[in-house]
């Protein structure tokens, strides 16, 4: 590992889980912190909330109290973020931590943090910059873990520099950049540790205008281990537990993607440090390939099933250009829940759409819904439907599609 102080340090995330029995622990102990976390955390949750909504409704109705109220408030938050952290930071140890993927558009999921960031950077008088590549593709994400990601960036990003040397009245910025980027312009060491060296991703770049608090190589090192780089609470000058970038790395990895930190080289207007993560740009039959794996682990866990619906036109039809989207936003209009996904592969003419906790007989309910209403509103189209369900007739994308494949129906 470089050290920071040289030109162009760069510290990266290993892709590897943190076992528990590395911390020497054994299982029936970890089997208690677990349950023991998830007993305290309800406790603390519950009388928090009473608090946290007590408190809003405080300063709604004395919006002239700006100084007890608000912090109480802030506290109470600030409490519960800890506590959703510790919370997280024991799933990654258990290598139980889960995502739930769909496609997003990373520009708006970006913007849309604006509002929520604001009030805490600007507390330390740091204003947000945003600068975005135009028309930039769609990524496969769980947008509630990657608000996670970007917000403890952004935080960490404020953190790490020096805010106490701005003049009075003056603002500092962070710059938020997003691009889209080869995979040769990612750190030579993040391609050696994976075996994806190939293709394009969504590049997120998070950077202080102040100068970085030094440190020292070593907790530049174990930037993204758990409780570093303030190991020693005794001795620790920054609050926060320090283990959000850990949990930042390990959804980066469940999501096939890679954050790293850069300090950039020494100098009169040297910048803050640099925090990245890359998401990979996936073809739709990979993406499908993943969000099914990723749903079924949690399906499985759950005891719960997921419905694989494959419809196509009926041989024959007439293909014009366009009809992929055209057909694509009606499907989207009539499906009810959001995490309800749909994939057009491109080779076979298929759109396939994934339903969450649907059983066969509920993804057939489904099917005939869709194709009802397709049939009134769009009645040049007629459409041919099949399907499979999992784990029960399949673990993965392909062996679900095949499944389905073999059992055509007719439009009805």
């Amino acid at each position: 590992m470089i050290p920071p102080e040289m030109p162009g340090s760069c510290a990266w995330s290993e892709p590897r889980r943190m076992s528990k029995r590395s911390w020497g622990e054994s299982d029936e102990n970890e089997q208690f912190r677990s349950n023991l976390l998830s007993v305290v955390s309800h406790e603390l949750n519950t009388p928090l909330t009473g608090i946290i909504n007590a408190a809003t409704m405080l300063e709604e109705r004395y919006p002239e109290e700006q100084e007890y109220v608000p912090m109480l408030r802030r506290n109470a938050e600030r409490l519960r973020k800890t506590i959703e952290n510790l919370l997280e930071i024991s799933r990654v140890d258990a290598g139980t931590l889960r995502v739930r993927l769909s496609e997003m558009d990373m520009a708006n999921f970006i913007l849309s943090r604006r509002d929520p960031l604001k009030p805490l950077v600007s507390k330390d008088r740091f204003e947000l910059d945003f600068e975005m590549e135009e028309d930039l593709p769609h990524v496969c994400g769980d947008i509630r873990r990657l608000a996670h990601v970007f917000d403890s960036l952004v935080l960490n990003a404020v953190k790490f520099s020096h805010g106490g040397n701005l003049p009075a009245g003056q603002k500092a910025n962070v710059g938020v950049t997003l691009t889209l980027e080869p995979v040769a312009s990612l750190p030579p060491g993040l391609l050696s540790t994976r075996d994806k060296k190939t293709g394009m991703y969504i590049l997120v770049t998070v950077q202080s205008s102040l100068p970085s608090i030094g440190e020292s190589p070593e907790s530049f090192e174990h930037l993204f281990e758990p409780f570093a780089p303030w190991r020693d609470a005794d001795t620790r000058v920054r609050d926060g537990l320090g283990v959000e970038l850990a949990i930042a790395k390990e959804i980066l990895h469940a999501h096939e993607g890679f954050i790293w930190a850069d300090l950039p080289e020494s100098g009169a207007q040297r910048q803050g440090w640099k925090f990245l993560f890359a998401l990979p740009l996936l073809s739709r039959l990979d993406e499908l390939d993943l969000v099914v794996n990723n749903r079924l682990s949690t399906a499985i866990g759950a005891l719960s099933k997921m419905s694989l619906l494959l419809m196509k036109q009926e041989p024959g039809s007439v293909r014009r250009a366009g009809d992929e989207a055209i057909i694509s936003k009606a499907l989207q209009k009539v499906l009810f829940r959001s995490s309800d996904s749909i994939f057009y592969i491109q080779d076979t003419e298929e759109f396939a759409i994934l339903m969450d906790d649907c059983d066969p007989e509920g993804g057939e309910r489904v099917a005939l819904r869709l194709l009802n209403t397709l049939r009134e509103e769009m009645p040049e189209f007629r459409f041919m439907w099949a399907m499979a369900t999992g784990p029960d007739d399949g673990s993965n994308a392909p062996e679900l599609l095949e499944k389905a494949r073999d059992s055509w129906r007719p439009s009805i």
